[in-house]
């Protein structure tokens, strides 16, 4: 690990059956892992962690965006297909995983913090720059999800 330490990094998380947990990335990863430890109730769960490096943060998080869609980790909300799909309807927000509970944000929430409309918002959904749950009739966004978005646009315009 301490190769990886201070890099630029995707890890994921198995359990001992080797199941995919979580998907992430980090610029530091023993202060992740500690959080994680002291943070998600699926922490036990973790058996492995495989890390790799990559050059760029942009590289990682389109590393990461492409991992959740397409193996489709047990804990992670954003971009994951399965919390997209037909079932998430009938959804409330005491059935996701604690710790994103408070950190679901409606549209006009969004929309605020990113200083735009509520179209905007819609379009940045269609065009696949902000990813969303649905729960219920209506589309929800994590606070981590719009932090990503604005870290992603100022690392764009640098």
């Amino acid at each position: 690990m301490s190769a990886a330490e201070d890099s630029h990094v995707l890890y994921r998380m198995h359990d001992h059956d080797g199941d995919l947990l979580y998907v992430g990335i980090t610029c530091r990863p023993p202060t992740r892992f500690k959080d994680h430890r002291n943070t998600k109730d699926w922490w036990s769960e973790v058996a492995t962690i495989g890390v790799t490096t990559l050059a760029s943060r942009a590289e990682l998080l389109a590393m990461e965006r492409q991992a959740i869609r397409t193996e489709a980790p047990r804990y992670n909300v954003v971009h994951n297909r399965r919390l997209a799909a037909s079932d998430l309807r009938s959804l409330t927000t005491s059935d996701l995983p604690t710790g994103i509970r408070t950190q679901l944000l409606i549209v006009q929430e969004v929309a605020d913090m990113l200083g735009v409309n509520r179209a905007t918002v819609y379009r940045l959904f269609a065009a696949g720059e902000l990813a969303w749950v649905q729960i219920g009739a209506r589309r929800r966004v994590t606070a981590a999800e719009v932090d990503r978005f604005i870290a992603a646009h100022i690392e764009a315009s640098a």
